[in-house]
């Protein structure tokens, strides 16, 4: 006898962002994404109401502490757990359609992973000097015109994809050196002021289009084409992000044992912060 198909769940707490696809580190947050029903109206219920009961609940456990409200800014509840800093959202519907950073990150994670762990490696190693330089956000203060995680994830796969058609093969599997060419590859001012960066294309930098033209920096995005992530970076932060850079460099290249002795402390600490996710989470 045939069984009726099971309809799919409406309701899914899902993970996006750098614990997904292998990046985090200590410091990073956990974001999580509800998935609700495309059509709340039977519910009698909206998204903001949701997340208003979910903020009230939070603010009654005392598990959760620095519990906040971004509802009205970016439909986000703020709160810590576990020791980790949670941001939470909700999107109507499945999130591979109506939450893009979700299927930016399913994209990300797909690309790393057929990449294989090196570049994985090269990625977190390259998240955590940048965030140490200055020129990645980290997580202290506004955003402003930084680049996030998610863009230097893009930007090393990028620059992966760029090696390995220039060489005619796959990229070699020296981390700390490619770090290091990875860094001078974007030092180079033209790299990102001449060509829009389209990190999941097959020709990952291209001249820039008329309408790519007027940005300071063209970030492609993996689901909307036509829309740049690094919107936000102006000349004036264009030009800070490449004096970031070289600094970077310069401390790498002038004291590498300082570079590599901070930066293995870091990830020895984002090995014992994973290993307590999974504690935390039973698997």
């Amino acid at each position: 006898e045939d069984r009726p198909a099971e309809k799919p769940a409406e309701y899914l707490l899902l993970r996006f962002g750098s614990r997904e696809y292998g990046v985090a580190l200590p410091g990073s947050d956990l974001d999580l994404v509800l998935q609700l029903p495309e059509d709340l109206e039977p519910h009698k219920i909206t998204r903001k109401m949701l997340l208003r009961r979910v903020l009230e609940r939070f603010r009654n456990d005392p598990r959760c502490t620095c519990v906040s409200s971004a509802i009205d800014a970016k439909m986000t509840v703020v709160f810590r757990l576990a020791g980790l800093k949670v941001d939470l959202t909700a999107c109507c519907g499945p999130v591979e359609r109506c939450h893009s950073p979700s299927a930016t990150t399913r994209l990300v994670r797909e690309r790393l992973e057929a990449l294989g762990p090196d570049a994985v490696r090269l990625a977190s190693w390259a998240v955590d000097a940048l965030r140490l330089s200055g020129a990645c956000w980290n997580h202290k203060g506004a955003i402003a015109s930084k680049l996030k995680t998610v863009h230097w994830v893009l930007l090393v796969v990028a620059f992966w994809a760029h090696r390995a058609q220039q060489r005619q093969g796959a990229a070699d599997c020296d981390v700390p050196a490619l770090l290091e060419e990875l860094l001078a590859f974007y030092e180079d001012e033209s790299r990102l002021r001449d060509f829009a960066v389209h990190p999941l294309a097959e020709q990952p930098f291209v001249e820039r289009i008329s309408a790519e033209a007027t940005a300071a920096m063209w970030l492609e995005s993996p689901t909307d084409v036509g829309s740049n992530l690094a919107h936000q970076v102006d000349a004036a932060a264009l030009q800070q992000l490449q004096e970031r850079l070289r600094d970077c460099l310069s401390w790498l290249r002038d004291r590498p044992k300082v570079f590599w002795d901070d930066l293995r402390w870091r990830l020895v600490e984002k090995v014992d912060a994973l290993k307590g996710d999974e504690e935390r989470t039973g698997s």
